[in-house]
C-alpha cells in the first residue's frame, strides 16, 4: 500500500468551492489516503471570541459568535447541495454543536471563569464539525470515508512541563481504529489540532497544530508521505501576509539529503 496523509488547512476547507477542490484531491488518491482537516478559516478565532465574551459576562457577544458559527457552516452546507437526508443530518449536527457551544459559554459566563480545559473544549468543535462536513460530502460523491475523532488516536503526556505526543499510545490506537478502515478501502477523516490530554481531557495542539496532527498520524500508520494543502502555492520563506515578497521554496533538503515538496 502506497499510503499518504493529506492535511487541508482552514482556507482549503473554508468555502464550498474549496471543499469541492479538496474532495477532488482525496478522490484521486483514495483509498490509499488518510485525511486531516482544520476548522474553516476564521472559525477558531470566532470560537475564541465566544469564550472571551463569556468570561467577561457578555451574553450578547456569545450569542453573536454562536449565530455566526452556525451561519458560517449552514451557508457552506447549503451551497454544496447535499441530498435531503444528508442535508438534514448536517443541519442537526450544526445545531447540536452550536447549542453545546452556547451551553458551555453560559456556564463560563455565570462563573466568570475560563480554564484552559474549557477553552480547548470550546475550540475543538471547529475541527470536529469541519471533519463531519467533509466526510459527509465525500459520501455524497460516493467515496467511502469514515469520521475518526482525533481524541481517540492522538494522545499526549506531560514531559518537562509541556505536553508531548505519547507515540506508543498513538500507534496502538491507529492500529486499532485507522488501519482497519484503510484495509477495507475506507478513507479515514480526522479533525486536526486536537487530542486527548494526560487526564483524558480534550487538548489543543497550538496554532498550526493540524500540521502536527497530520505528521503524527502519518507516523502512526506508516504513511510514505504527508501533503499539507494550504492557501499558498507552496512552502514559502515567510508568511506572505506579512512579507509581500516572500518566495516559494522549490525543494527542502533534510539532513539525510532526501527532499520533500510542499503544495
Amino acid at each position: 500500500m502506497s499510503l499518504q496523509v493529506f492535511k487541508f488547512g482552514g482556507t482549503s476547507v473554508g468555502s464550498s468551492e474549496a471543499i469541492r477542490l479538496a474532495v477532488g484531491h482525496v478522490a484521486e488518491a483514495a483509498p490509499d489516503v488518510a485525511v486531516v482537516v482544520s476548522a474553516m478559516s476564521g472559525v477558531t478565532d470566532l470560537l475564541l471570541s465566544a469564550a472571551a465574551a463569556a468570561k467577561r459576562g457578555d451574553a450578547k457577544g456569545v450569542r453573536d459568535a454562536a449565530r455566526q458559527f452556525r451561519a458560517r457552516h449552514a451557508d457552506v452546507v447549503r451551497e454544496l447541495a447535499f441530498s435531503r437526508r444528508r442535508l438534514g443530518d448536517l443541519r442537526k449536527e450544526i445545531l447540536r454543536s452550536t447549542r453545546e457551544l452556547e451551553s458551555v459559554c453560559e456556564s463560563v459566563r455565570v462563573l466568570r471563569e475560563l480554564t484552559a480545559r474549557t477553552e480547548d473544549a470550546i475550540v475543538a468543535r471547529g475541527e470536529r464539525l469541519s471533519a463531519f462536513l467533509f466526510v459527509t460530502f465525500l459520501a455524497e460523491r460516493r467515496i467511502r470515508a469514515a469520521y475518526v475523532d482525533a481524541t481517540e488516536i492522538v494522545f499526549t503526556e506531560r514531559r518537562l512541563g509541556s505536553l508531548w505526543p505519547s507515540f506508543q499510545r498513538c500507534e496502538a490506537a491507529a492500529k486499532k481504529l485507522v488501519r482497519p478502515l484503510l484495509d477495507r478501502r475506507i478513507v479515514p477523516i480526522v479533525p486536526g489540532f486536537i487530542g486527548t490530554g494526560p487526564d483524558g481531557e480534550v487538548v489543543t495542539l497550538g496554532r498550526g497544530g493540524s500540521d502536527f496532527s497530520a505528521t503524527l498520524l502519518a507516523r502512526s500508520i506508516g504513511a510514505r508521505g504527508v501533503t499539507l494543502w494550504k492557501g499558498v502555492d507552496g512552502l514559502v520563506t515567510a508568511d506572505p501576509r506579512s512579507v509581500p515578497d516572500a518566495r516559494v521554496l522549490a525543494e527542502l533538503t533534510t539532513a539525510r539529503r532526501s527532499s520533500t515538496r510542499a503544495r
